[in-house]
């Protein structure tokens, strides 16, 4: 409602409960986490300067997706991802180097170097740690890396953060997010 006092807690969360769910072939291994993020639209704290999402609809038969659908997913992973960022980098109103770091799902580190590649970004301005620590922890992975980034003092004032996610269906979402340096 505009409410510059008003708040509004987000959570996420992933609990991958069968082998089946915690292993996505020759890409990643799923962790659990879950995490709670405060947002508003006033007040103090790190500033969302934008955020785009793309939808590959893509309907599997079951919640099991078929060879065909995994292919054209894998196929069309690293070009819908690339136009997702640069749409929210756009709509940040800043340039892909204006961005301090780029804080990716866990998903895998091999194609995020495919990506980034392509994206032609400095491979030193990733932020790949949590990977090795928690592993895919889907939906929670852009908030536990930009938290862990935060506990670590490794934000920096007036820094441009692009967070990123990728869900199977397929849902890609980025976000820029400017640090104030505010403890919140």
């Amino acid at each position: 409602d505009g409410d510059p006092a008003a708040r509004a807690l987000v959570l996420t969360g992933e609990k991958p409960v069968t082998k089946l769910f915690r292993v996505v072939n020759n890409t990643t291994i799923l962790g659990e986490a879950s995490t709670a993020c405060l947002v508003g639209v006033g007040g103090s704290g790190d500033v969302v300067r934008s955020y785009a999402t793309k939808t590959q609809v893509l309907l599997p038969e079951s919640v099991y997706p078929s060879e065909d659908q995994v292919q054209e997913f894998n196929d069309s992973y690293t070009p819908f991802l690339i136009e997702t960022i640069e749409l929210a980098v756009e709509r940040a109103g800043v340039m892909l180097d204006d961005i301090t770091l780029l804080v990716p799902h866990n998903v895998s580190r091999l194609l995020w170097l495919r990506t980034i590649e392509e994206l032609k970004f400095d491979r030193s301005r990733v932020y790949f740690d949590n990977i090795a620590r928690y592993s895919h922890c889907c939906c929670a992975d852009p908030f536990l890396n930009y938290t862990t980034l935060r506990r670590e003092g490794r934000l920096v004032e007036g820094g441009l953060y692009l967070l990123t996610s990728v869900g199977m269906g397929a849902t890609y979402s980025a976000m820029v997010v400017e640090h104030t340096g505010e403890s919140t």
